[in-house]
């Protein structure tokens, strides 16, 4: 689903030379190896900065 939504918005041309994988799904067992396959790239796991102050500027 995730491949055919990014295949019709990029119309099948990959925009980067990799594909950074984020949020919960990131953390299921296997995932950077499954989306290797699918987008056919280099994948890797975004991991968030941690700042500090910044949640108690908000």
């Amino acid at each position: 689903m995730v491949k055919a939504e990014y295949d019709k918005a990029t119309k099948g041309q990959p925009l980067a030379s990799r594909t950074i994988i984020t949020g919960g799904g990131s953390m299921l067992r296997g995932v950077k190896e499954l989306a290797n396959k699918i987008f056919e790239q280099q994948v890797r796991i975004g991991k968030p900065e941690i700042i500090d102050g910044f949640a108690e500027d908000l």
